[in-house]
């Protein structure tokens, strides 16, 4: 994807400023309100644009719909650099068919549990770039199918698995706000393990997930 490559930039540019500001402020933003031994760091709720794709041998079917994530994450761990992250996401990916002059809209809603690894390359406490990797898992809670009026052609399924799993790895910034509050952004990539058929067919969901949002410092 042309575009995933061009908001990875975008998002490497801020987070190489993110890890210059926080070598110039690092001694002075520290979050000291808590125990430094604590296990629950910060709840980063967040909002996402989801760009996702469909891969594989017969994907040429179906065009792309945007779609979006809102949830919070949980960053856990009283390590300097390295730390857990999980969570809860209600995610919402869309697609679309067309056979003739017919079209067919499909929404699937998903709650999804994220597992990962996080690096802050200048310390969790601090402004920071950090990179993150791991997998995520998720259920389908429910699915809607809209097809034009006189549609005679036939309705493809578009994901007919109740739960997937996703490798996903992503690159963000946090900027600090106070001792209390940050700011994040972030970009991270995910595709799944398993084809979105229980058949077979080849056909994997992918995504680029675009988030923001505002920590809560435990």
């Amino acid at each position: 994807m042309k575009w995933t490559a061009v908001v990875f930039l975008m998002l490497a540019s801020l987070s190489c400023y993110a890890q210059q500001y926080s070598n110039e402020t690092k001694m002075k933003i520290e979050n000291r309100g808590s125990s430094e031994e604590r296990l629950f760091r910060r709840l980063i709720p967040q909002a996402a644009l989801i760009l996702s794709d469909y891969r594989g041998s017969d994907s040429s079917r179906y065009q792309n719909r945007n779609g979006f994530s809102i949830g919070a994450l949980l960053d856990l761990g009283s390590g300097y650099n390295l730390v857990g992250e999980t969570g809860l996401l209600f995610r919402q990916l869309n697609a679309a068919s067309q056979y003739g002059a017919w079209n067919t809209n499909y929404s699937y809603n998903y709650l999804s549990v994220p597992i990962a690894a996080k690096y802050y390359f200048s310390g969790q406490e601090n402004t920071s770039l950090y990179v993150k990797a791991g997998a995520m898992g998720s259920t389908q809670v429910s699915q809607s199918t809209t097809t034009s009026a006189g549609s005679a052609g036939p309705v493809y399924s578009v994901n007919d698995q109740n739960f997937e799993v996703s490798a996903l790895g992503g690159i963000g910034a946090k900027f600090y706000i106070s001792q209390d509050t940050d700011f994040i952004v972030e970009g991270n990539y995910s595709r799944d393990v398993n084809t979105i058929f229980m058949t077979g067919n080849g056909i994997y969901n992918a995504s680029l997930n675009l988030s923001a949002g505002v920590t809560v410092n435990l």
